[in-house]
């Protein structure tokens, strides 16, 4: 590690000693102009629009482009080898990304993001100032994206509420399906705590689309893509898996690179169940001349049904404490995805379709996307916790029977994962590569 990312990290130590994540403890790589790579039947560039952003902290910074669109973000009059940021337009076209300036970088800086959507391209030149306050000309940048139609806030739910009001009644009123509480006592707690406050539930993508990167794991203790703990069992073990975390925080990246991350839990994938129903987390990074760009999205995927991963709407940022609940039935893919910072919910479902489900194996990972067939670089995490880690109503500590350690092709640790019991597993950054 070099003497740059030494005193960046300790920095970084210094000033977040006292992160939600750090309390609570105790896709995609450098795409070099690939997404431009088919040139598209037409193009157009829009005027250059000018933001102003604070001085210091991850900014979110919306825009919109063309429904589901796929954009990529790089510096300005930047080569085909200049390393770009992968971004996914909702079927609104907003696309959402963290900025932060540099300590030592000038106040003015200019990017591009190129999107594609319906065999055309279009280029968003973004001029981004720091350190002066917002004017008329470079406003403050739009912090949220709006909510995808068919969202509902619903109203917080009583114990008594929750317990006694039929499937009908709860329908009726916009929540979504009750768990059985004696079949799956894990998800019916996840289900109760998610309505038990005011929430905003989101309406799950409609279209499929997406490119987290994330697939399916083949092999034991060591993995070229995935860390963390593994519970296998006969067919017909698992049905459900569960897990909590704050949305790990990314100090630093590595120059001239986009660093990638998931963080997720998932049944199927490994020892002969190759297969896989996920959802999650991802933290992607990319470090650019004066400054640094991180994208936070949440996501969920059935694979081989859907390829590549389908973000979900929800606006999250660094620190945000998600919770995650996986599960099959009847031959759907179930999903519940909320953010507590922001009180906004998505339950979806996916039908397997030629999805294998065998429910043998049940994850906790963190991951290192590929893009390409090719791994790339781990974003760095400081701290990374899962709790409420959950196959069934099992608890990791005592579900999980294999650990993954992350290595790169020299079996050079990148990531590694320890039990924190009953139901917590921490996981250590190491290398980016």
């Amino acid at each position: 590690m070099s003497i740059y990312r030494i005193l960046n990290v300790n920095r970084f130590l210094n000033v977040n000693r006292w992160s939600k994540a750090a309390l609570s403890a105790v896709a995609c790589c450098s795409l070099a102009g690939s997404i431009l790579a088919q040139t598209p039947a037409s193009h157009e560039m829009v005027p250059e629009r000018g933001f102003t952003i604070p001085s210091s902290g991850q900014t979110p910074f919306v825009i919109q482009t063309a429904p589901n669109a796929v954009c990529g973000l790089h510096a300005a009059n930047a080569g085909d080898s200049a390393p770009v940021m992968k971004l996914l337009a909702n079927e609104d076209g907003y696309i959402r990304v963290h900025v932060s300036p540099k300590v030592d970088s000038e106040n003015d800086a200019h990017v591009q993001i190129d999107c594609t959507a319906g065999g055309k391209l279009t280029i968003y030149p973004i001029h981004l100032r720091s350190g002066v306050a917002a004017t008329d000309a470079m406003p403050a940048p739009q912090t949220t994206v709006p909510l995808p139609k068919g969202s509902r806030v619903l109203p917080a739910l009583t114990e008594a509420e929750a317990a006694q009001l039929s499937d009908q009644e709860l329908l009726g009123r916009g929540y979504p399906q009750r768990p059985d509480a004696s079949a799956e006592p894990q998800l019916y707690k996840s289900w109760v705590r998610a309505f038990s406050k005011q929430v905003t539930l989101l309406a799950p993508p409609t279209s499929t689309s997406g490119d987290q990167g994330l697939g399916v794991q083949y092999g034991t203790e060591y993995s070229l893509a995935w860390c963390g703990y593994e519970a296998q069992g006969a067919n017909g073990t698992y049905s459900s898996v569960h897990g909590a975390w704050y949305v790990p925080d990314i100090p630093i990246g590595e120059p001239g690179y986009q660093t990638n991350s998931g963080l997720w839990v998932g049944l199927d994938g490994d020892d002969g169940a190759t297969d896989l129903v996920q959802a999650g987390t991802a933290q992607n990074y990319l470090d650019l001349d004066g400054l640094n760009f991180a994208n936070y999205t949440a996501w969920t995927e059935v694979v081989p049904n859907q390829p590549v991963g389908q973000p979900l709407p929800l606006n999250i940022s660094a620190g945000d404490q998600m919770f995650v609940d996986v599960w099959v039935s009847d031959g759907q893919a179930y999903f519940l995805v909320a953010d507590d910072a922001t009180n906004e919910t998505v339950v979806s479902q996916t039908a397997l379709g030629k999805t294998k489900f065998l429910g043998k194996t049940a994850e906790w990972i963190m991951e290192r996307p590929t893009v390409a067939g090719k791994f790339g670089e781990l974003s760095m995490f400081i701290i990374a916790v899962m709790n409420n880690a959950y196959a069934n109503s099992t608890p990791v500590s005592t579900a999980a029977n294999v650990q993954l350690t992350m290595v790169n092709s020299s079996k050079t640790d990148l990531a590694t994962a320890s039990l924190l019991p009953p139901d917590g597993i921490f996981f250590d950054w190491k290398n980016f590569h």
